[in-house]
Order: structure tokens, then C-alpha cells, then sequence
């Protein structure tokens, strides 16, 4: 009689021969890209998958990596090892082959000791060994650490002394983050919104305008997208009553050609 013998294999593909030229693809699940916080230790996820073609091999070492670079310098380094050591772990779901698989998920924790702007970047190669190095548009993802409040500069500067119709001016930068909020308030009870680099008189403002010479307070408040804020109180001498003169001698219709005293 004749037999028949079947062979189920997990993967069906040209991994052991010379026609899989496919590469596998990259998923970042956290952080997004353009991802900002002020969380200076973040956990890395992102998903491997090669499905129509050898799929991954988990007993080989040195197969997933991730690099983290400030501007061109790497700063941090993470390979996959097959063993419980390793500080870049990936699990699979596929229980057919650990040598084969064609979806890995895997993690590593981070944590960055500045504020800037950092790359990740992921190399992963596939078990018929078609590496698939991180191109910008799909594989490599970039994360904005900001923990810094925008900056404040006014003008005139603190101090200093003017009238109520005196304009101010103020100007936030920040360089890793949208500012989202600018507002004042003022010793005299003036409140609002600013616009920044732009003009406005907060001593003169309809909601408190200050009345009578004093040393005033003024105290701004700007936040960025992240919620990083900066709080800074300025003085600033109010006085809007102009020297009085008095002639003392000659009297008021006297003639003199004599020094005359002013008041």
C-alpha cells in the first residue's frame, strides 16, 4: 500500500535559501512620534512584524536593537539577548517557533538626564538575515523631554519708572514646547491675557487701573503645552503727577534784574 506523508511547518517562506529579500516592519506603539513630556524615565514599545516572509528568530542574539541619539551622538544602546538578563525584552505570542515568529513585541525603559530633543531608533533583522535599518518615515520616532518653564524678558526692565500709559512689553520663548498660555495681574487689580512680544499697558488696563504714585507690582505668568510654568513679579514705579514749580522771588507782576529764586 502506498503512504502519504504530511509535513506542517510554522512558516513557509525562502528564509533558508536566497530568495527572501522582504523586510520586516517597525510599529511604534509608546511613545508616538513627537511625543513631549516632562517624564524623564519613559518605557519604549514598539511591535516587530514580518508576516509574509521568515519572521523572527528569538534564539538569536543580537537581532532586535534600539539606539537613542542627542542630535548625532548615541546616548543609549539596547540589544535583544536571549536570556532573562537582557535590558530589551521581546515575547511573541507564536508557540509554534520561538525561531520563526512572526510578530515580536518588545520594551525597554529609559531614562533621559536632560532636556532635549532625542531619536529612537530601531534595527531589526529578520531570520533569512534582511536587516531593516530605521528610515525617519517609519521606523524611528522623535521624543521632546521638557521639564524647562519658557523664559520671561520685559520691557522696560524691572525697576524702573514710568507713568500708567507706559506700554510694556513681553517676550516668552521656548524652545522645546508650544507656549499656550500668557496672562498678567497687577498690585492695582488689574487681570488679563498678553499677547506675546506685543505691547499692552497693564497699568492703565480697564479692570484696575492704578491711580495715584506708588511703587506698583506687576506679575506675569506664562505655561507651555506641557504645563512647565514661570511665575515672575516685577516693580516698577507709577507716578503720573508732574512736578509743580513755584517762583519764590520776584512776586507774580515784579520786576527785578536780580537772580530769581525758583521753587
Amino acid at each position: 500500500a502506498s503512504r502519504i506523508t504530511y509535513l506542517f511547518v510554522a512558516h513557509l517562506s525562502g528564509g533558508l535559501g536566497a530568495n527572501d529579500y522582504s523586510q520586516g516592519n517597525v510599529t511604534f506603539n509608546k511613545p508616538s512620534n513627537l511625543f513631549n513630556t516632562t517624564n524623564l524615565t519613559n518605557l519604549i514599545n514598539f511591535t516587530l512584524e514580518d508576516i509574509n516572509s521568515t519572521g523572527f528568530n528569538l534564539t538569536l542574539n543580537h537581532s532586535i536593537n534600539v539606539s537613542i541619539f542627542q542630535g548625532a551622538t548615541k546616548i543609549a544602546y539596547f540589544s535583544f539577548l536571549n536570556h532573562s538578563s537582557t535590558n530589551l525584552t521581546c515575547t511573541t505570542t507564536d508557540v509554534v517557533s520561538s525561531e520563526n515568529t512572526t510578530s515580536v513585541s518588545c520594551n525597554a525603559t529609559f531614562t533621559f538626564t536632560s532636556n532635549n530633543s532625542f531619536i529612537i531608533n530601531v534595527t531589526a533583522r529578520d531570520a533569512g538575515n534582511n536587516s531593516n535599518p530605521v528610515n525617519v518615515s517609519s521606523s524611528s520616532i522623535t521624543i521632546t523631554i521638557d521639564q524647562q518653564p519658557p523664559t520671561i524678558a520685559i520691557s522696560p526692565t524691572n525697576n524702573t519708572n514710568l507713568t500708567s500709559s507706559t506700554a510694556i512689553t513681553v517676550n516668552n520663548t521656548d524652545s522645546l514646547s508650544k507656549i499656550t498660555t500668557t496672562n498678567f495681574t497687577t498690585s492695582c487689580g488689574a487681570s488679563g491675557a498678553y499677547t506675546n512680544a506685543t505691547a499692552f499697558f497693564p497699568f492703565n488696563h480697564s479692570s484696575g487701573p492704578c491711580s495715584g504714585a506708588g511703587v506698583r507690582t506687576l506679575t506675569i505668568n506664562v505655561t507651555d503645552s506641557l504645563g512647565n510654568s514661570n511665575i515672575s513679579s516685577f516693580l516698577f514705579g507709577v507716578d503720573n503727577t508732574a512736578p509743580s514749580l513755584t517762583v519764590l522771588s520776584p512776586t507774580e507782576g515784579q520786576s527785578s534784574s536780580n537772580n530769581v529764586s525758583l521753587n
